[in-house]
């Protein structure tokens, strides 16, 4: 992944995470309670996901994990592993942000998939990419916008 673009999902995630805790009027009353197990899936899957990107984008890095290489072969051989290894952590991100607004779930979904099959699909690297920095631009923006404090036993988002 050329570091232009790296750059560029690392500062959409702060800027998004900057704004919400600058600007507290944000629409926290369209925050939804959540339990724990929901907040913990889309923790996960987020995750997952990073370290699906990193197998693929940051290789060497990634083997610098004492135990990655199974997982990076994985990743990089493009079949049904890799698909998998890129499906059950967007799952977990969808399950994550199932009480989320329907319309931004739906937006959520749709560019999920839209990653996937330009994946898959041997199209050009650029549509891949901008595919990727259109979902991670929405999941940062959903997460900072709809994420409120919690009662303590719930975590708003």
């Amino acid at each position: 992944m050329p570091l232009p673009w790296t750059v560029t999902l690392v500062a959409v995630v702060v800027v998004a995470l900057a704004l919400r805790v600058g600007l507290r009027q944000l629409p926290v009353r369209a925050a939804s309670a959540i339990g724990v197990g929901r907040a913990a899936a889309l923790a996960v899957g987020v995750l997952g996901l990073v370290a699906h990107c990193g197998a693929m984008f940051f290789t060497t890095t990634a083997r610098a994990v004492p135990g990655s290489g199974g997982y990076i072969d994985g990743v990089n051989g493009m079949g049904h592993t890799s698909m998998v290894l890129y499906a059950v952590p967007a799952l977990l991100v969808v399950a994550g942000l199932w009480r989320v607004p329907r319309p931004v779930l739906a937006v959520v979904v749709l560019l999920v998939v839209v990653v996937g099959v330009t994946m898959y699909d041997g199209g050009p690297l650029t549509v891949h990419l901008t595919a990727i920095l259109l979902v991670v631009t929405t999941l940062a923006a959903t997460v900072a916008a709809l994420v409120g404090r919690g009662d303590g036993r719930r975590v708003r988002v």
